[in-house]
């Protein structure tokens, strides 16, 4: 037994497959580098390239008896970086497809591995040289040293022939056999957490939207409208307590100061999870949030937002706080009034100090603590200046700069969108029908540190001050700036798109999809076709402006077309095959692009 199956048999089948897959790239890639030099050489390559086929071609046969998808066994074979080739969950489902036939397996792959390293060292025996395959010297001597090796080339090539043949009678064994390992939807552990992290930030960011509009209350009386902004990126969870960063805004009935000061504010949120009081004591452990950069900005004649400007790199650190000798807010008359005083207050102080807290009915709160103290990441970044607007992505993508947008921007914006779809989808923040106006950056255009600003939003209307704890505000829908305002039913009817849509939320992403690979709005492209639908497969069907790989995974969203058994976004099955099949490849797109 070789050195190779002994670790293979001991760290599972998976390092022995993917050793293999790699020992044949890069041989084959020196062959590539000297082919040229002999027509003997030219053979010996064609012989070596279906030998390469056929086990790569046995290898992803055998993966997808473990992975039930095509799509996902033929990525493995081609990025040697895959994840999956890290997942135990794969190697675990691998051995009990295998079972006694293990060894056999690994003895079979571990072969296959020396006799390739065996010919990689009889090409370097012949020290061929790139720079001077031409000359007739160089060409006479190669020949020579082939004849030498001749006999064993052929001894290896026959080798691996074998090896290609006994892989495919243990594949075909296999496949002609009934598998209960595992079913037919395979999940591997990765994709399993990834989506329950994404349900996570769903359930909380859903609970945070309506602590806020049935808790908030302001009886300032120049404060029309409160904005509520949400950055799209979010940490992994971690036992079950979520990282958001918000902002809060509001519409001004009258110009302010130009010497008004930014306020910045930090709000720490503990969503409880469990079955009962007992579990939720036990799980208090705290989502670290939301910043909130208040800023009263100045526009002549016009309203002036109190702009909040969010911070990317907030510290993780855990935050007790003594709620005794902290102010409710559910019971101020005037959250926003509260929050300004308090936060003018401390802004000279080394340390957070917390400064109110919100609870929801539904076993959340909300610590909020303000100024963040010198040193911060938020306050490191100074205070804010007239280039910190805030601008939708319809504004961007309409203008004629955005035409140069850069590779690598348009694919990290496209894997931002599909992941804010599992996070955030059919909520109040991202409903059903969207456009990509629902989303915002500060900045006025596409960056590296815009792209990390990223927001949806939401608004409350402004309420009249009642009683202390404040009025539920009232309903909200989206506005060009990426607020909300009131929804009536009619416009809920209108917002319905063809029957022939079978996700809305999936064939809206589709549409963002296709505006950020096309650097243009839908409503330019569609070139005043009436239904969105067939628009769509029109432009899909065009020149792929990011390739053949961006346009199926357009092509998918468009058609909800993902193999799962369901069409509904709420089923775990649809979620893993979006996962799959949109968010891992566009962050391969990005990976390959950034290398």
């Amino acid at each position: 037994m070789s050195g190779i199956e002994i670790a293979g048999l001991a760290l599972g089948a998976i390092p022995v497959i993917l050793e293999a897959i790699q020992g044949y790239r890069n041989t084959y890639d020196r062959i590539q580098e000297f082919k040229q030099a002999t027509k003997q050489l030219q053979i010996l390559d064609a012989q070596f390239r279906v030998c390469r086929l056929n086990f790569l071609s046995e290898c992803r046969l055998l993966l997808h008896l473990v992975l039930s998808d095509p799509q996902l066994s033929q990525e493995m074979i081609t990025d040697t970086r895959h994840s999956l080739w890290q997942d135990v969950t794969v190697e675990t489902q691998l051995s009990a497809l295998l079972r006694g036939d293990l060894k056999a397996c690994a003895t079979i792959v571990a072969d296959t591995t020396a006799t390739i390293r065996s010919f990689d060292r009889r090409l370097t025996k012949l020290q061929i040289s790139p720079n001077n395959l031409g000359g007739t010297l160089q060409r006479a001597r190669i020949s020579a040293a082939f004849v030498i090796e001749k006999s064993r080339f052929e001894k290896d090539i026959v080798t691996l022939r074998k090896r290609n043949a006994d892989l495919n009678l243990l594949r075909i064994h296999f496949s002609s056999t009934d598998n209960p390992h595992p079913s037919s939807r395979a999940v591997t552990q990765n994709t399993r957490e990834e989506i329950e992290n994404f349900g996570t930030i769903r359930l909380a960011s859903g609970l945070l939207h309506d602590t806020l509009k049935t808790a908030w209350s302001c009886s300032d009386a120049t404060h029309m409208r409160h904005w509520v902004k949400l950055r799209v990126d979010s940490p992994k969870p971690r036992n079950k307590s979520v990282k958001l960063d918000l902002a809060v805004s509001s519409d001004m009935i009258t110009p302010r100061r130009a010497s008004t000061p930014t306020v910045w504010l930090y709000v720490q949120s503990e969503s409880i999870h469990g079955q009962d009081q007992a579990t939720h004591a036990a799980q208090q452990a705290s989502v670290q949030s939301l910043v909130h950069n208040l800023q009263q900005s100045v526009e002549s004649n016009l309203p002036s937002p109190l702009v909040s400007k969010m911070s990317s790199d907030l510290k993780t650190a855990q935050i007790e706080c003594d709620l005794s000798n902290t102010v409710d807010l559910c019971k101020v008359n005037c959250v926003c009034s509260h929050l300004q005083c308090q936060s003018m207050a401390h802004v000279s102080q080394q340390t957070e100090r917390c400064i109110g807290y919100l609870e929801s009915m539904r076993n959340s709160r909300y610590l909020i603590y303000g100024p963040l103290p010198p040193g911060h990441a938020a306050s490191s970044q100074g205070p804010l200046t007239t280039h910190d607007n805030i601008t939708t992505l319809k504004d961007i993508i309409g203008q004629p700069s955005t035409s140069r947008l850069q590779l690598l921007h348009q694919y990290q914006l496209a894997l931002r969108m599909a992941r804010s779809v599992l996070q955030f989808h059919n909520t109040a923040w991202l409903p059903s029908v969207w456009k990509i106006e629902d989303l915002s950056v500060v900045g006025s255009n596409i960056t590296d540190q815009s792209l990390s600003t990223l927001h949806l939003s939401t608004s409350f209307e402004r309420a009249t001050s009642t009683s202390a704890g404040g009025q539920a505000l009232g309903g909200a829908t989206k506005t060009a700036t990426g607020a909300t305002a009131a929804t009536t039913p009619v416009d809920a009817c209108c917002q319905r798109l063809s029957p022939a849509v079978y996700n809305e939320s999936l064939f809206c992403l589709g549409i963002v999809l296709l505006e950020i690979a096309h650097c243009r709005t839908f409503e330019d492209m569609r070139q005043g076709d009436p239904d969105e639908f067939y628009a769509a497969h029109r432009i899909v069907r065009g020149p792929p402006p990011l390739g053949p790989k961006y346009r199926k995974i357009v092509e998918r969203c468009l058609r909800c077309d993902f193999g799962a058994g369901s069409e509904d976004l709420e089923d775990a099955e649809l979620q893993r095959a979006v996962w799959s099949k949109v968010v891992y490849p566009l962050e391969a797109l990005v990976r390959d692009i950034s290398a």
